[in-house]
C-alpha cells in the first residue's frame, strides 16, 4: 500500500525518472529528506522496479510498429 505522499511523488518521476529530488521536493513542497526517504521506501518494496528510458522513434528517425494477433487453440 502506497500513501497519498508517495502517489505524488509517483506522480513527479512517473515520465521524467531522472528528476532531481531538489526539484521533486520543490515542487510537491516537502523536505528533500522526505522525497529521499519516500523513494527509497518505494524502492525497498518494489512499487519502483527500476528506470526505463522512454525513446522518442521519431527524433531518432526510426519508425515504430506494433503488432496485435491472437491465438486460437482448438480441442
Amino acid at each position: 500500500m502506497i500513501t497519498p505522499r508517495q502517489r505524488l511523488i509517483l506522480g513527479c518521476v512517473e515520465h521524467q525518472a531522472r528528476t532531481p529530488i531538489p526539484e521533486i521536493a520543490q515542487q510537491l513542497k516537502l523536505k528533500e529528506h522526505i522525497v529521499r526517504y519516500e523513494l527509497q521506501k518505494l524502492i525497498e518494496n518494489e512499487v519502483i522496479l527500476g528506470i526505463v528510458p522512454l525513446l522518442n522513434f521519431h527524433a531518432l528517425a526510426l519508425l515504430e510498429y506494433s503488432f496485435e494477433f491472437s491465438l486460437n487453440t482448438t480441442s
